[in-house]
């Protein structure tokens, strides 16, 4: 990523320099996004932890069916929520990773005609 950033920022002109340093902020938000998203994702794994727990009650301590269920329930309901912020984030980030490559190409390619 920061090797995208160096290269992004290298161009001299200067309409050209405050467009790229646009790019560098947007880099940083595919950056916090990648970070958010896997943050997560860990959020997910500890949810499904605490269903593996449940289940335990469920079938080993004989406990309240009902409350049990309804709380699985919950952590599954939670844990997918999350998985899915952690695909939007992802997905938010490559995008821009990707239209930021887009732009880099046209850029090179209109340098090279010129």
């Amino acid at each position: 990523m920061e090797a995208l950033r160096t290269a992004l920022l290298s161009v001299k002109p200067e309409h050209v320099q405050a467009w790229f340093a646009h790019c560098g902020y947007l880099v940083d938000i595919a950056s916090w996004a990648t970070t958010l998203s896997w943050f997560f994702l860990g959020f997910v794994g500890v949810l499904l932890a605490g269903v593996v727990v449940v289940f335990h009650s469920i079938f080993s301590l004989n406990s309240n069916a009902d409350a049990t269920v309804i709380s699985l329930l919950g952590l599954v309901a939670t844990a997918l929520v999350s998985a899915f912020f952690f695909v939007l984030l992802q997905a938010i980030a490559q995008v821009i990773y990707l239209l930021l490559d887009i732009e880099d190409n046209r850029r090179q390619a209109a340098g090279r005609k010129a």
